[in-house]
């Protein structure tokens, strides 16, 4: 079976400039094809940074806000960014928010076939919890548009302890509302799995005597089976962070994501509101569908094309039970009650606009 590897990391820097040798490391070791970094503390105009620090990738970064505003101590304790390897650059288009704790990128594997990558901030504990759980609304509504498109993956600092699937532990106001975003998107983070391998905490204070699992890679809970590998890496020397870098291996069989999050209508379960009664319905309906009975016990599955027949039809005949038996998630006007199908439009063409603009940029044929 063809797989398509792509390797993974994701870390908060906590100033880029201080940490550029040891990222550079970790991108060579671990032949890194995707990196989000927080907290580079670049400012607007240093951003370019970013591209100097390994020449085998390249960049897409927004600046920390707090520098546009009057301060007589105009210090960036933020910005995210992405760095990619340039063997990809061709199947890269950068994603525009007006953000400076979420960006992201669109990889397109093939013709309407896309991963999108998004790296991730959030406000920490110096901030309110009405603010950080408008971020957490934010980040839910990405997730939701962009998932019906492609596979979506998060990653970043969400400055919130999420417990090791091997621990049981109380959680706060913070973790307990970030936990019921991964339940509604059905999405997990990896490195709380009992098979991630390394440290056991992502954050460690100066001082050694507070450990946290405060840094992730979420992926959907569906595309589990493709995780080949995740770790947390250990202490190192040139690791001047408090932060340790979360690094995964995902392997995906050539065509699979095409196969299932576009031939097939993809449908958003709303898991939190899945009662007992709509599990046995649904139940009854697959024991009961003559599709998948003719197809698995009557036919003959003798040859390749038979078997992609099967498969086909399974699936498809799983989601459609699936969207006649379970509630169903919907876009959260109230979250964008201005969106419509015109603006909708309008940004797609701003965001192709751009994105041509930006790789002509790239290229040296126009100046930015």
């Amino acid at each position: 079976m063809n797989l398509q590897t792509y390797s993974i990391l994701t870390w908060n820097a906590t100033g880029i400039m201080s940490s550029a040798a040891y990222l550079s490391d970790c991108l060579n070791q671990n032949k890194v094809d995707i990196c989000g970094i927080s907290e580079h503390w670049l400012y607007e105009k240093d951003l370019s940074f970013l591209n100097q620090i390994d020449n085998c990738y390249s960049s897409h970064a927004v600046a920390d806000c707090d520098l546009k505003r009057p301060s007589n101590r105009r210090v960036g304790k933020g910005g995210v960014a992405i760095l990619w390897h340039r063997k990809h650059h061709n199947k890269i288009s950068p994603l525009f928010f007006e953000d400076d704790r979420i960006i992201g990128i669109k990889y397109e594997i093939d013709t309407d076939n896309f991963l999108f990558f998004f790296q991730v901030y959030l406000p920490c504990i110096n901030h309110s919890i009405e603010l950080y759980r408008d971020y957490v609304d934010r980040l839910q509504n990405v997730i939701s548009l962009y998932s019906e498109k492609g596979t979506v993956v998060i990653m970043g600092d969400v400055n919130t302890h999420l417990s090791r699937s091997c621990c049981q532990e109380r959680l706060n106001n913070r973790s307990t509302y970030f936990n019921a975003l991964l339940r509604e998107s059905n999405m997990v983070s990896i490195n709380t799995l009992d098979l991630c391998r390394g440290a056991n905490s992502t954050f460690v204070t100066y001082d050694g005597r507070y450990e946290s699992l405060i840094d992730h890679i979420i992926i959907p809970a569906e595309k589990l089976q493709y995780l080949s590998s995740c770790e947390i890496k250990e202490d190192n020397a040139l690791n001047v962070s408090r932060h340790r870098p979360v690094h995964c291996v995902l392997e995906i069989p050539a065509g699979l994501l095409l196969y299932l999050d576009n031939q097939i209508e993809n449908i958003k379960i709303n898991w939190r509101k899945i009662d007992q009664e709509s599990i046995s319905a649904y139940g009854l309906q697959i024991e009961n569908n003559e599709r998948i009975r003719n197809q698995f016990f009557e036919g003959d599955l003798n040859s390749v094309n038979s078997i992609d027949q099967a498969y086909q039809t399974l699936v498809s005949e799983i989601t459609a039970t699936a969207q006649n038996c379970f509630p169903v998630k919907t876009f959260k006007h109230f979250l964008k009650p201005y969106w419509n199908q015109e603006l909708h439009d309008f940004h797609k063409r701003m965001t192709i606009t751009r994105a041509s603009w930006w790789l002509m940029v790239s290229l040296g044929i126009l100046v930015a």
